[in-house]
């Protein structure tokens, strides 16, 4: 969508949030946003059910062949939805779950008790979708963090946080901090005061 079809929005429509300084705009919901995948859901649901793969090298298959059938739903939801006037879809591991007829937590339980051959499988795809995230947001058609955090909640390697590190104080250090009197410090950072000048004026002669 162009910045014109953006602005011919915003004169049609008064309930919209702009928050400046992000680069990024937040629209009305309507109906076509999410009737894709609430089709999905209710046909995986009544198609499939919830679906669970046994740990085992056919069911691994499977469980990678229905992910490559995600891709190419995908791929053929967004090739028609302009034609057929609904939204397209964006790639993600809720809807990804959703189609595999699991939660996300069973995905992500297979990933991390099933051995390298499964942790393999479902980290590619994961990757993928994140690949696919990051496309549409160097492009500006999702909020950059919308795609950060998509990231540091799905893929190892990644990281939101403020790191603090705390150092303890050896015993004798903390006892003699604690017990020094202020005339006591000030005289013993006189005296390294005067050893550095003293070095000082050594290494200039």
């Amino acid at each position: 969508m162009s910045n014109k079809d953006y602005s011919e929005i915003f004169k049609t429509q008064e309930n919209y949030k702009r928050k400046r300084g992000e680069g990024f705009v937040t629209l009305p919901m309507s109906g076509d946003d999410v009737s894709d995948i609430l089709q999905l859901a209710m046909d995986t649901a009544q198609k499939q059910g919830v679906t669970r793969y046994e740990n085992s090298e056919r069911c691994l298959e499977a469980f990678r062949q229905r992910s490559l059938d995600y891709f190419q739903y995908i791929k053929e939801q967004n090739e028609t939805a302009d034609s057929e006037g609904s939204a397209r879809v964006i790639p993600s591991i809720e809807s990804w779950a959703v189609f595999m007829g699991m939660s996300r937590m069973a995905i992500l339980t297979y990933e991390k008790q099933r051995g390298d051959a499964w942790r393999d499988v479902i980290a590619y795809f994961k990757n993928c979708i994140q690949a696919c995230r990051a496309q549409l947001a160097d492009r500006g058609k999702i909020p950059v963090i919308a795609h950060i955090f998509s990231a540091v909640n799905s893929l190892s390697g990644y990281a939101n946080t403020s790191e603090i590190k705390v150092t303890a104080i050896p015993e004798k250090e903390e006892k003699r901090l604690t017990s020094e009197t202020p005339e006591e410090i000030a005289t013993r950072y006189r005296s390294r005061l005067a050893d550095l000048n003293a070095d000082s004026l050594a290494q200039n002669d």
